[in-house]
């Protein structure tokens, strides 16, 4: 019996001290305000007359990303989607991206190249991009801002 009850003690007090150590060692999740703040070209052609199409040279897409807790530059803070539909194929494609906190070391947003050649667009269906919180993000309080779609097409000024 008295053994029984060592053994119980020792059990209770192992599990009492993994459960503290995970708790103190869990690296919590962090909250950032991503955004998408624009979807532009190097080149483009929005006045194709009596097409529904868009000629852009190159797809970039402007995030910003207000990031409250220090987080290593390797780590992934979100993930990037664009979405057009390519006249060339006939289809709709999409691009993904991962995010990494390095991004936007020392500034608020960042521009990052989804297409690098030449594309048709339909016009009527445009360019959308979204960009979701992951990796060690957790949340994202403002996800109106998320989200952007384009029918035109803009050329990034530096």
């Amino acid at each position: 019996m008295k053994r029984r009850v060592n053994v119980l003690l020792v059990s209770g007090l192992l599990a009492f001290v993994v459960v503290i150590f995970s708790i103190g060692f869990a690296q919590p999740k962090a909250q950032a305000d991503l955004g998408v703040e624009g979807i532009y070209a190097y080149s483009c052609a929005c006045d194709l007359p009596g097409v529904d199409a868009l000629y852009m040279n190159k797809i970039t897409v402007e995030v910003s990303a207000k990031i409250k807790t220090r987080l290593d530059d390797s780590e992934v803070i979100g993930t990037l989607k664009v979405t057009y539909h390519d006249l060339m194929t006939g289809r709709l494609e999409t691009r993904t991206a991962m995010l990494q906190a390095n991004l936007f070391r020392g500034r608020s947003s960042n521009v990052v190249e989804m297409v690098s050649n030449a594309l048709l667009i339909k016009k009527s269906v445009g360019v959308r991009a979204e960009v979701k919180p992951a990796g060690a993000v957790s949340s994202d309080p403002n996800p109106a801002n998320n989200m952007k779609k384009e029918n035109v097409c803009r050329v990034r000024l530096l």
